[in-house]
C-alpha cells in the first residue's frame, strides 16, 4: 500500500511537470508520427463521460470507509491490535487525499488523450476507433 501511494504521488507529480512542459513548448520532443498514435485516445464524448464519472467517484469517496486491511506484508511481523488500529487511522487520514489525486490523474489523462486525438485525421480516428473496439471486444470475449 505504501509503495502504491508513493508511486501514485510520484506519477502525479511527474505528470503535472510533463503537462506544464507540454504547455510551454510548441513542439513536443520525441513526438511520434501521426500514423502511429502514442496512446489510445479518448473520444470527445468519452471526455465528458469521464468528467461525470470523476464527479460520481468523488461522491462515493466521501462515503467510502477503510476496509480495515493492512498493507501488504504488514501482518507478518505480528502487530498488536493497537498497532493495527493506528495503521487503520493513518490509512483513513490519507485516503481522501489519495483518492482525490487518483481522480485528478484520471482527468489529466483524459485531457491528454483528447488533445492527442485532436491531432489525428478523420481517417486515423476511424482506424483507431476500430482498433480500440476490437480490443474491447476481445476483452469482453475472455
Amino acid at each position: 500500500m505504501k509503495k502504491c501511494v508513493l508511486n501514485a504521488v510520484l506519477l502525479l507529480t511527474s505528470s503535472a511537470q510533463l503537462v506544464c512542459l507540454a504547455q510551454n513548448t510548441t513542439k513536443a520532443a520525441g513526438a511520434k508520427p501521426a500514423d502511429k498514435p502514442a496512446a489510445p485516445a479518448v473520444r470527445p464524448a468519452e471526455t465528458k463521460t469521464t468528467e461525470k464519472a470523476a464527479e460520481k467517484a468523488a461522491e462515493k469517496t466521501e462515503e467510502k470507509k477503510t476496509t480495515s486491511r493492512l498493507p501488504s506484508n504488514y501482518g507478518k511481523p505480528g502487530l498488536t491490535d493497537a498497532q493495527k488500529t493506528k495503521i487503520y487511522g493513518v490509512q483513513d487520514k490519507h485516503e481522501k487525499e489519495i483518492d482525490a489525486l487518483t481522480e485528478k490523474l484520471k482527468v489529466a489523462k483524459a485531457k491528454r488523450d483528447a488533445e492527442i486525438e485532436a491531432i489525428l485525421t478523420p481517417a486515423q480516428k476511424k482506424t483507431l476507433k476500430e482498433i480500440l473496439d476490437a480490443k474491447e471486444d476481445a476483452k469482453d470475449a475472455k
